[in-house]
């Protein structure tokens, strides 16, 4: 944890809003971790690298933005009220 903040240390502000590359979802989750209280329970979802395709994978989809996770996601959290 530690690491992916050092990635976020500023000299203009409290914290920068990204690190480096390498970590992407890693450092998000980090910086999203500071403004959550510590006995809330959260999570990150990085669904960014998965929603543009340029063809598509199965018969129901069209090229372009996909929105391919929202069924998976959708699909979660009902199942979770059950």
């Amino acid at each position: 944890d530690d690491l992916y903040m050092k990635q976020m240390q500023s000299t203009v502000a409290d914290m920068c809003n990204a690190g480096n590359r390498s970590a992407g979802s890693c450092t998000a989750a980090a910086f999203l971790r500071e403004f959550v209280d510590k006995d809330q329970p959260w999570m990150h979802l990085d669904i960014a690298g998965v929603m543009d395709d340029t063809a598509p994978l199965v018969p129901y989809q069209q090229k372009g933005m996909t929105g391919r996770p929202t069924r998976a996601v959708v699909r979660y959290l009902l199942d979770q009220l059950k």
